[in-house]
């Protein structure tokens, strides 16, 4: 168990605390923690301030603002309907590991085209019940 902490202010680093441990080893400022859905919060609150602005319409179709989700994954979804893991798209069909790809963690586009090219579990105007 254990924790990371790292904050920005004005591109400078101003903060940065490591502690506890794996069950193998003491956790240090370059181990790699997986956080799974910890960065909901911050994707909520981004796409929440980009709406306040009128920059993004919870009610548009995702393709609007990435085309190339519309072309492999839905022409329909909502930005609402993917936020809301309604879009047919709440898993990868292929396994992100650290050996193989951790490029893609570094380059926006390339973690874009992977993203885009991730086949839906189902139409979103038809969700599955489970």
């Amino acid at each position: 168990v254990g924790a990371q902490l790292c904050c920005y202010y004005k591109g400078r680093k101003v903060i940065e605390l490591t502690g506890g441990r794996t069950a193998h080893e003491r956790l240090t400022r370059s181990s790699l923690v997986v956080i799974f859905s910890c960065t909901k919060v911050i994707e909520s609150l981004v796409v929440a301030i980009l709406a306040d602005r009128g920059l993004i319409d919870y009610d548009a179709p995702v393709a609007r603002y990435w085309p190339e989700f519309g072309k492999t994954v839905s022409q329909t979804a909502t930005v609402s309907d993917l936020m809301g893991h309604k879009a047919g798209v709440s898993a990868l069909r292929r396994a992100v590991t650290l050996a193989n790809d951790l490029p893609l963690f570094h380059d926006g586009e390339r973690m874009g085209e992977y993203l885009s090219s991730n086949a839906p579990e189902w139409v979103p105007e038809s969700p599955p019940t489970r």
